[in-house]
């Protein structure tokens, strides 16, 4: 069996997004498009009967990438009804498909291909902090508080716009991923 190079898988995954969203923009049907890799020949096809997406695997040295692409659901929203960040760019237009492993239970978000370009997952803190920690001394030796969460003080007034953009919300809902103990449904509208 023949095996791809890093670039060469990636080039393979930015394809398959190209086709998917081509097809898209034709109207056509997700079946309509294919890949060939090493393991065969794989058909896109259609999740929660409105998104675009394909299922595909690559062989590797000790086995196979079973990779599953799926377009980001312009309509997602958070339980207070409103659009998630990644749903209102895709509904603007932006061209974004999520890249997971299928063979992982755990931390199977592999990152997303958005607008052409790939960004690959953060890491994610899955522990949260302690409330009350100990100060703790910056490099000059300077002691710093810690706060309580009731003892940050809320902020008035208007906000710069580059403060709120800065603390947009820029990954999706992870509290759902296999990885904080959610169930892990392919069929769900990510």
């Amino acid at each position: 069996m023949q095996y791809y190079t890093t670039a060469q898988k990636m080039s393979i995954l930015k394809s398959v997004v190209n086709a998917l969203f081509q097809c898209k923009l034709q109207g056509l049907s997700p079946e309509m498009t294919s890949v060939t890799t090493n393991c065969g020949v794989f058909k896109g096809k259609w999740f929660a009967a409105k998104l675009y997406g394909m299922d595909f695997d690559i062989g590797v040295p000790n086995g196979r990438l079973t990779i599953r692409v799926i377009e980001q659901n312009p309509d997602k929203v958070d339980a207070a009804g409103n659009r998630k960040y990644h749903a209102l760019l895709a509904s603007q237009g932006h061209q974004i498909a999520w890249v997971i492993d299928r063979g992982k239970k755990e931390n199977a978000f592999l990152g997303r291909i958005q607008d052409g370009e790939w960004i690959a997952s953060k890491e994610i803190a899955t522990k949260p902090a302690t409330a009350k920690l100990p100060a703790v001394s910056s490099s000059q030796g300077v002691s710093l508080p810690v706060y309580e969460e009731e003892t940050i003080p809320e902020i008035e007034g208007n906000l710069p716009e580059y403060i709120l953009q800065h603390f947009a919300e820029e990954e999706p809902d992870w509290n759902d991923a296999p990885m904080f103990g959610g169930g892990y449904d392919p069929d769900e509208p990510y």
